[in-house]
């Protein structure tokens, strides 16, 4: 089985493990849409409406070690309209943030998302210094950003905190960003 296989099969899982104990919200957007949203079962979530709708989350569980924030802009000019745009402007957003860390680290490697609706693309720095050393609350290992398009006008920017991509934390909170959903 390979590990794009792999991945779909875990993606899967999580989605109907997290489906089985989470709560499905909407939230009316500047534009008269609305985002769904489904935050896992055994975490805690936070938001404000500053213009654009700012959401947090942290586990009720501290052991998982992860964050995430999820900043959604509603009707604004659409100039990221196409895979290849986004692409470009996280691996714009990668290569400031590597460059802006000390010492500098490689760009990333930008990733596709699985978005159930719309696309985007997501990319992760890891910590050397925290490279085979224990879990330390609050302290994560690997941070994760990047940009979904969810629909004409409506742009997700995506922050996770965890310490790998193998973790739980980073597993559902992936699971959550991908089955985001815009309904008008």
């Amino acid at each position: 089985m390979s590990v794009h296989q792999m991945r779909a099969i875990l993606t899967v899982f999580l989605f109907l493990v997290l489906a089985a104990g989470s709560r499905a919200e909407a939230y009316k957007l500047q534009d008269h849409s609305q985002l769904i949203l489904v935050t896992p079962a055994g975490w805690n979530q936070s938001h404000g409406d500053l213009g654009d709708l700012i959401f947090r989350f942290a586990p009720k569980n501290p052991k998982l070690n992860a964050l995430g924030e999820l900043t959604v802009s509603a009707g604004v000019v659409d100039e990221y309209d196409t895979r290849e745009k986004i692409a470009s402007y996280v691996t714009g957003m990668a290569r400031e943030m590597a460059a802006s860390l000390d010492p500098k680290l490689r760009p990333p490697e930008v990733k596709p998302l699985r978005c159930k609706q719309g696309f985007g693309f997501i990319y992760s720095l890891v910590d050397p210094s925290l490279v085979g050393k224990a879990s330390q609350p609050g302290n994560f290992k690997q941070v994760t950003g990047g940009v979904i398009r969810l629909g004409p006008g409506v742009m997700v920017e995506v922050r996770i905190a965890t310490d790998g991509d193998e973790t739980e934390g980073y597993q559902q909170l992936l699971a959550m960003i991908e089955s985001l959903e815009l309904k008008h």
